[in-house]
């Protein structure tokens, strides 16, 4: 099956011009074109999929996340408005975002992105391990995914270790009946990650109920 192209970005996005350039925040191009193709593989993976159920959930892009502040300026928010473009051309899609979290220097930074949008409960493992195994379309190198607890929230999920510029970094991902997300850390081990996982998740998605 052949896949949408990837995104065309710039090799880096910094948030302000700094004076130093170890305060400068970075987004390592590899990850921005990694994002690009899971937005892209979203389509594909809804296209396969057959009777989503009626959702009740909603995702929210929090001002921050786990103590991280949302990462601002001119260059993430294009890069952000172009993937959530990219997200709109599904219409089954409600909400969504793309940001990252962190502050310069920290070394705590998460990319996140998160999608309301209805899967089918039998559809939901394959597409928690899509959401990772579709950064192998930029060149990165998932080194091995594992079933991990969801928490309260249910559906699946999933975390691994992929490999870029020489680095491994965790990656968590979910799908449930109404939302898929995909979070990147690019400070952090994958344990420390993983034990965050949950509860990240939690400041991202609601469930309502009736």
């Amino acid at each position: 099956m052949s896949h949408p192209p990837l995104l065309d970005v710039p090799p880096y996005y910094s948030a302000t011009p700094p004076a130093n350039r170890k305060s400068r925040f970075l987004i390592p191009a590899a990850i921005a074109l990694a994002l690009g193709a899971v937005v892209v593989a979203a389509v594909v993976i809804r296209l396969q999929t057959g009777g989503p159920k009626e959702t009740t959930v909603s995702v929210v892009e929090p001002a921050a996340l786990g103590g991280r502040p949302a990462v601002t300026g001119a260059q993430f928010d294009a890069w952000s408005a172009e993937m959530k473009k990219e997200i709109a051309d599904d219409d089954e899609i409600t909400d969504s975002f793309v940001r990252v979290y962190g502050t310069a220097g920290a070394g705590d930074d998460v990319l996140v992105l998160a999608f309301a949008r209805p899967t089918d409960e039998r559809d939901q493992e394959r597409t928690a391990l899509g959401q990772i195994m579709m950064l192998n379309d930029a060149e990165i190198t998932v080194l091995g995914v594992d079933d991990v607890g969801p928490g309260p929230l249910g559906g699946a999920a999933k975390c691994g270790l992929v490999e870029f510029e020489d680095s491994e970094h965790p990656a968590c991902s979910w799908a449930d009946e109404g939302s898929v997300g995909l979070l990147i850390w690019l400070g952090s081990r994958k344990d420390p990650a993983v034990a965050e996982f949950v509860d990240l998740r939690a400041e991202i998605e609601t469930k309502k109920t009736a």
